[in-house]
């Protein structure tokens, strides 16, 4: 029954996680043995110190947004519109105070999504700041290669301070640009 499960989530990934899940190589075993255990391997391609790659974006809405403001720190989440820790991620953001706060950019980046998802999006869960398609990865592809939502802390020096993953139940307490 396990390896019809197992090879039934190989085939539809997107149903059972946002992030890709690697499982480790089966070794011979004996009947007490464990299972061996799924492994998470995330390449980290930029970190705390990187300068931001990203410096013009379009909006779903045509406008143009830039990440190059000196006196701003900016949010920058990827995410997809179907992973529920995308969704979960992004009620806690949008229901917090960071929407409101001054000197602060947010931008939403949809990984492999439409304009059309977006504004769908965008509606269903009334984001208030600007969301960008990147439907090929190349934008998400700088930062990472698997694993959303994935949230980038910004400075005003346009320095990356944080990157992490999001698969948390609350991503608000980790979305600190000091260590207060």
């Amino acid at each position: 029954m396990k390896l019809k499960i197992t090879l039934l989530a190989s085939m539809f990934p997107l149903l059972f996680a946002c992030s890709a899940v690697v499982d480790a190589p089966v070794q011979a075993t004996t009947a007490t043995a464990a299972a061996p255990k799924a492994v998470r391997q995330v390449e980290e391609r930029l970190g705390a110190g990187d300068f931001m790659p990203l410096t013009t974006l379009t909006s779903i809405e045509n406008q143009q947004i830039s990440l190059m403001h000196p006196t701003q720190r900016k949010l920058v989440i990827f995410f997809g519109t179907t992973c529920s820790d995308s969704q979960r991620a992004f009620k806690k953001i949008v229901a917090s105070a960071l929407v409101k706060e001054p000197g602060l950019q947010i931008v939403g980046i949809g990984r492999d999504e439409n304009v059309a998802s977006l504004r769908k999006f965008a509606t269903d869960y009334q984001v208030p700041f600007p969301l960008v398609a990147d439907t090929d990865r190349a934008m998400y592809h700088k930062f990472t290669d698997q694993g959303i939502p994935r949230i980038v802390l910004v400075d005003e020096n346009n320095r990356i301070v944080k990157s992490f993953l999001g698969e948390i139940p609350d991503v608000l307490p980790e979305i600190q640009w000091s260590s207060k």
